[in-house]
């Protein structure tokens, strides 16, 4: 999926629903590839979204 061509409401709503299936994943154990699969995306729409807002992205 590429970020860069999706707006920011829809990054937005993207990660919020991320977050939310992180907290799910990790409440109901599921298999440790799957948290971090979650967990890597998430962290990559984040970075999307604060290189959107100006801020400083860390590698």
């Amino acid at each position: 999926m590429n970020y860069a061509e999706m707006s920011t409401d829809l990054l937005q709503e993207r990660y919020e629903r991320l977050v939310t299936d992180r907290r799910s994943a990790i409440a109901r154990d599921a298999p440790p590839d799957d948290v971090v699969s979650v967990s890597n995306e998430c962290t990559r729409v984040r970075r999307e979204l604060d290189r959107r807002a100006g801020r400083s992205v860390a590698g």
